[in-house]
C-alpha cells in the first residue's frame, strides 16, 4: 500500500512540471479534490473526501483517455456488542478515465467518466454476550471492488491551455465481504454497494 501512496505522489509532482503540461504536448494532467454526502440511508454509504490524480493523453481536440489513482477518506461503521461505532478508513481507487469537451467560447462543459477498482482492506471480530444465552463470535474480512464515477461539469480557462474544474459527480463503490460465525463455523459472503454524490474541483495542466 506504501508503494501505490508514492505513485500518487510522483504523478502529483509530475503534473506541475512543464515537460508534462498540454502545452507541450499531448499529456496532460487533472488533479481532483471532491466532498462527498451518501444518497441511501444505511451504515456505511460512500460520503468522504477523495483526492484524485488523473494523467490523461490527448485524442483529438476534445477527447482525452487515461490512466488515474486516487485516495478516499471515509467513516466505517463496524459492529459492536454494543451497536455501532464509527471509524476512519481509506480506500484507493485505480481507474480508467474518459474526457470529453464540448467546443464552446469562454467556459467549456464537459463530461467524464472514471471506471476502475477500488482496494480496500478491514478485517474485524465482535462479540454478543449475555447470561441468558450463548456468546456469539462473528469474524469479518472486507475488500475492495468496482469502482465508477460519472460527472458533469464546466472548465474555466486560463493561461498556457490550462483550466480550473468544477463539477458534479455520483460515485459507486462496491465492496465484497465474508463473515465467519465462530461457534457455528459457517461463513456468508456478501456484497456491499456504497453510493454517493459529489462536488468536485480541479485544475488541468
Amino acid at each position: 500500500m506504501k508503494v501505490y501512496i508514492y505513485c500518487v505522489i510522483i504523478l502529483s509532482v509530475l503534473a506541475f512540471s512543464k515537460a508534462f503540461s498540454q502545452e507541450e504536448n499531448k499529456i496532460g494532467f487533472h488533479l481532483e479534490l471532491d466532498c462527498s454526502i451518501k444518497v441511501a440511508k444505511k451504515e456505511n454509504n460512500g460520503g468522504g473526501l477523495r483526492f484524485f490524480v488523473t494523467p490523461s493523453y490527448k485524442i483529438g481536440d476534445n477527447t482525452s483517455v487515461g490512466i488515474g489513482a486516487g485516495v478516499k477518506l471515509f467513516i466505517y461503521c463496524e459492529p459492536t456488542e454494543f451497536g455501532y461505532r464509527d471509524e476512519l478508513a481509506n480506500s484507493f481507487p485505480l481507474y480508467v478515465n474518459t474526457m470529453h469537451k464540448f467546443k464552446a467560447n469562454g467556459i467549456t462543459p464537459f463530461v467524464e467518466c472514471k471506471l476502475g477498482y477500488a482496494f480496500f482492506k478491514r478485517d474485524y471480530s465482535w462479540k454478543i454476550s449475555s447470561p441468558l444465552s450463548e456468546e456469539v463470535e462473528a469474524q469479518v474480512s472486507e475488500r475492495g471492488g468496482l469502482f465508477f464515477s460519472p460527472s458533469i461539469g464546466i472548465l474555466f480557462p486560463k493561461k498556457n491551455k490550462r483550466y480550473l474544474s468544477a463539477s458534479f459527480a455520483y460515485c459507486l463503490d462496491i465492496f465484497s465481504g465474508k463473515g465467519t460465525h465462530v461457534q457455528l463455523n459457517e461463513v456468508t459472503k456478501y456484497t456491499a454497494d456504497l453510493h454517493a454524490i459529489a462536488v468536485r474541483i480541479g485544475y488541468i495542466f
